[in-house]
């Protein structure tokens, strides 16, 4: 049971959950495949320097890309965004947590964009506008257009 379950209100129900989308961990994983790339370059060179370079650089660049994949995985399985028949919550934060809660009465607008990679593999950020000027941005959402569709769905079903 996550967070989100744990602090529903009474007779408040999940009507959907956005995801984080895949491209999150594209940079760690450039890493790796850089590394393997980098070591299969120096096996496969003769001359001593490139090879000695390659040996030194590929484990570190490995090591990196591991390390970033670890770091990135703990950070998307703390991170939980859902909408209710109430609210939009999210949450975040491996060391220390971060929860939003806007009430869906108080929703003035809600956005998102989509660089040109997102719109092929459908991600991008999303950004919600409460009364009193709150602004929270959600990044990387996967799919961001149906999350933006739920919302509205909801606030006309509460108007």
């Amino acid at each position: 049971m996550g967070y989100v379950d744990k602090n529903l209100l009474p007779g408040e129900r999940v009507v959907y959950r956005a995801q984080i989308h895949w491209s999150f961990y594209l940079t760690p994983i450039s890493w790796v495949l850089l590394s393997v790339a980098l070591g299969v370059w120096g096996l496969a060179t003769n001359q001593q320097l490139i090879r000695g370079m390659a040996c030194t650089f590929s484990p570190i660049l490995l090591l990196g890309g591991f390390v970033g994949l670890a770091a990135m995985s703990l950070a998307a399985a703390s991170i939980e965004f859902a909408v209710t028949d109430r609210r939009i919550i999210a949450k975040g934060g491996v060391l220390r947590r971060r929860s939003i809660e806007i009430l869906l009465s108080k929703v003035e607008s809600i956005t998102f964009s989509q660089p040109l990679l997102g719109m092929i593999f459908n991600y991008g950020n999303v950004v919600v506008a409460g009364t009193g000027g709150t602004r929270e941005a959600f990044r990387n959402i996967a799919n961001p257009q149906e999350l933006r569709r739920q919302v509205h769905a909801r606030l006309q079903q509460t108007a």
